[in-house]
């Protein structure tokens, strides 16, 4: 008779039990470089195949791609069915120069919001630059709806300038500002190309600002012990410096989502590599939470 009543009671005062089941999910940030016809051995049509090949053997859900130009991006999507993809060229805002490319899987998330913005004083005028600045830069956002664990997360997709420290450092204050008001206290994932180091003022800037505004290198967080070398920029040819990580991925305002894996991979094929930059690839663990009766 006691243990009926117990089921009772639990029922009135505690009508769901809480579970929590895992969701998996695999970012790749990839300056696939621009197609250059000047590149001989290394030109796009030749490195197009390699590219695929990674993104077909990860399977990411999100891939952040840096210097990549029309041609390039709509070859990619042709290529890619999967996914969806926004992006804007750097030059006028439309097509023309570089693109920093966010693709998603299409049949997870839904695109609830988009953006692009300029790094320079004037970060919604197409095509500014400043900071002596080599080359206009841009950073591009998507708020994104997870259907698999029904979280949204904000995805910010960049790449500095590889000219000026001065532009990076201001590049760096700026992207974190912009985090904090287009995010606000929501789940962010940054992927990009810094051309900078840790240990940089900018990578401190990005990694050390004040508590609201500071991004978590994932290498950092990585339950396992990170993979790969100690480099991201290879060159063309091969010829790759000890340290010299520029490419990286940033997290924050996620407790429920654990880095698992942090790779920096290394794939090829004979030799011949997909890029002059190499892909970093990271895994997230997210914690869903699910209801049941309690009986």
């Amino acid at each position: 008779m006691i243990k009926p009543l117990v089921r009772i009671l639990t029922l009135i005062l505690f009508p769901f039990l809480v579970h929590a089941q895992i969701s998996n999910l695999k970012i790749i940030t990839f300056n696939i470089r621009y197609d250059n016809p000047d590149d001989g051995p290394y030109r796009w049509e030749l490195r197009k195949p390699l590219v695929l090949d990674v993104i077909q053997q990860e399977i990411p859900e999100i891939l952040g791609f840096q210097e990549a130009l029309h041609d390039q991006v709509i070859g990619l999507q042709r290529a890619l069915p999967g996914y969806e993809w926004v992006g804007k060229g750097r030059d006028d805002g439309k097509e023309l120069g570089e693109f920093n490319p966010i693709f998603f899987s299409s049949d997870r998330f839904k695109l609830k919001n988009k953006g692009t913005f300029w790094l320079s004083e004037t970060p919604n005028t197409a095509g500014s630059k400043s900071w002596n600045s080599a080359c206009n830069r841009i950073v591009t956002w998507v708020k994104l709806y997870d259907r698999q664990s029904r979280k949204k997360v904000f995805v910010f997709n960049t790449h500095f300038d590889h000219f000026s420290k001065e532009a990076r450092v201001e590049s760096a204050h700026l992207l974190v500002s912009a985090i904090k008001q287009i995010a606000k206290d929501n789940w962010v994932i940054v992927t990009g190309d810094f051309n900078d180091i840790e240990g940089s003022q900018m990578y401190k800037i990005l990694t050390g600002s004040a508590l609201d505004l500071s991004l978590m290198n994932t290498s950092r967080i990585s339950r396992k012990e990170t993979m790969g070398p100690s480099y991201t920029f290879i060159g063309f040819p091969f010829k790759p410096d000890e340290g010299n990580t520029i490419d990286f991925i940033f997290t924050k305002n996620n407790k429920s989502a654990t880095v698992t894996e942090h790779r920096v991979s290394t794939y090829n094929n004979q030799g011949r590599y997909p890029s002059d930059h190499l892909p970093v690839i990271v895994n997230f663990e997210l914690k869903i939470k699910t209801k049941r009766y309690a009986f």
